[in-house]
């Protein structure tokens, strides 16, 4: 009697399972998972940044975060015309990740056109406003590139430079900055354009527009700012990074070149950014902390 039951209960969560994994929903998800793996990779594999595939995460993950709400009620309810027009879009695109050069431009746009092309799968074309939100971050991606050519490279360089000498006159050490020079004595670095914050720019505005567009508070004016302030805290943690490079390069611990190597690589760089993105992450939580607590006030 028992395994009767048992055997029964089996049949129907393979039932329930089959028909789970069957689901038009499930498929889409599935198929979203595969574009967004296919683009990092691809960024990943053709850019030969560490940088830029940090910000590819970060936007396919942002876009994962505004359409969070929605997953459990996902519906897909596409026109034929709107369908069709996404099923040709992600062939498109999926054969030309295919064909990409190394370094090749058009990596930039790939993360919104397959987004804009899953977004034709799920919703006809005048209800794509609903899905705004992934969208706008997806078209985020191009940011660091339009950092790299819009933000004056020399200024920029200039003011880590001061900043970083900063740093290290608040811990003591007889540090002066000239130009992209950060000196202590006769040894010190100089702050190159892969350096000079750029890309952190880019990410930290990237994870502040998302958590503006998927955590909102009510005063427009506070999350305008708290954007703006995004590339100002990529600065200032960025000049504590060339802080810690000028001490390394100066001191003489046994380990003090193998650390300097790793934080100047790209990779050990990521460590600065996941710091620039706690502090940016604290300052939203006590911005939303204060709206609840003066609602319920």
């Amino acid at each position: 009697m028992n395994t009767d039951r048992g055997i029964q209960l089996t049949n129907k969560s393979i039932r329930f399972l089959r028909h789970y994994l069957s689901g038009d929903v499930f498929s889409w998800k599935a198929l979203a998972s595969l574009q967004a793996t296919l683009s990092i990779w691809l960024v990943q594999d053709s850019q030969h940044d560490p940088s830029l595939t940090l910000l590819a995460v970060v936007v396919w993950g942002g876009a994962v975060i505004c359409l969070e709400d929605k997953l459990d009620t996902l519906e897909m309810k596409p026109s034929r015309f709107s369908f069709f027009a996404g099923c040709l879009l992600l062939l498109l695109v999926t054969v030309r990740t295919t064909l990409v050069l190394d370094r090749e431009r058009l990596v930039l746009i790939l993360p919104l056109l397959q987004g804009l092309a899953l977004a034709l799968l799920l919703r006809p074309i005048p209800k794509l406003p609903s899905l705004g939100q992934p969208l706008v971050v997806l078209s985020l991606f191009p940011l660091q590139d339009l950092a790299m050519r819009l933000l004056p490279d020399y200024m920029l360089s200039v003011i880590t430079a001061k900043l970083s000498q900063g740093f290290l006159l608040v811990f003591g050490f007889n540090a002066t900055s000239s130009g992209r020079f950060v000196l202590m004595g006769s040894r010190g670095v100089e702050v190159l354009g892969e350096c000079n914050s750029v890309d952190l720019i880019a990410q930290l505005t990237a994870i502040a527009i998302v958590f503006a567009l998927a955590f909102p508070i009510r005063s427009r004016g506070l999350r305008l700012s708290f954007i703006a302030l995004a590339p100002l805290i990529a600065v200032i943690v960025n000049a504590g990074r060339i802080a810690t490079l000028a001490a390394l390069v100066t001191s003489e611990l046994d380990y003090g070149y193998d650390l300097f190597t790793f934080l100047h690589d790209k990779w050990g760089s990521l460590i600065f950014a996941g710091i620039a993105t706690m502090i940016l992450g604290q300052i939203y939580m006590a911005l939303i902390d204060r709206e609840l607590q003066h609602h319920h006030g």
